[in-house]
């Protein structure tokens, strides 16, 4: 996505950056971390108040846009029938940027299934996608809907791979992200919560105008809590 922008606030504001933000903050809770919860942060708080259901509290956690990440994600599961984990999402991430306040919200429901040394990622629903919001100011926000169309993690080796897409819901402009099983997303949580190295790729594709295809490189090879979003690196939250 061509961003004609060298300010960072900028960048994290524009559609390719606010979405790979959002996208980061949706992996607030990946399968690795499901599956053994003791590589959260200690700003998340977890409780299992009945067999086989655990609520975690995200309190002023470091959310991707600098800001600040709560609510709740509450995980089900595993199911009896191989169904695996239920994953329900409440979550937003606040930030001032560019003097604005903004607000980033995700509310929703995704299922965590594990087979062969892989958890592979989906909506709950095949026609219900996690509802992403966009705030900024006094303007109203921007919605989108997120599908994690084939997203993966090696179980132990803390990797992400895969696609996932943002439909806009009033224009119905399409952000897709491209993850090679090559260069894989890699968190170290024990030193960051972002992304330690890997590299997707973004194409957003116009409703109006289906061949003004444009794509960003975002890469994550600058140290902890550094992005790079088309060449410009920006900085992350961090504790």
């Amino acid at each position: 996505m061509a961003l004609g922008a060298t300010d960072p606030d900028a960048v994290r504001l524009s559609p390719a950056g606010s979405l790979a933000l959002a996208f980061l903050d949706l992996q607030a809770l990946r399968p690795d971390l499901v599956l053994d919860p003791s590589g959260l942060p200690p700003c998340v708080q977890g409780q299992s108040p009945v067999p086989g259901t655990a609520t975690y509290t995200f309190a002023g956690c470091p959310a991707a846009n600098t800001g600040t990440l709560s609510g709740t994600v509450t995980v089900t599961g595993p199911g009896p029938g191989g169904e695996g984990y239920l994953e329900t999402l409440d979550l937003s991430a606040t930030a001032t940027l560019a003097g604005a306040a903004c607000t980033w919200t995700y509310r929703g429901s995704l299922r965590i299934t594990v087979a062969g040394g892989m958890a592979h990622v989906a909506l709950a629903e095949p026609d219900q996608p996690v509802l992403a919001s966009f705030a900024t100011g006094a303007a109203p926000a921007a919605a989108f809907a997120f599908t994690p169309t084939d997203l993966n993690e090696f179980l132990g080796s803390r990797t992400l791979f895969g696609s996932w897409q943002f439909v806009a819901k009033d224009t119905g402009d399409r952000i897709a992200g491209a993850i090679q099983a090559a260069d894989p997303l890699v968190w170290d949580p024990a030193r960051c919560p972002s992304p330690v190295s890997g590299t997707q790729v973004l194409t957003r594709f116009p409703a109006a105008s289906p061949q003004a295809v444009v794509q960003t490189p975002v890469s994550f090879d600058q140290g902890c809590g550094r992005m790079t979003v088309g060449g410009l690196a920006i900085l992350l939250g961090t504790p």
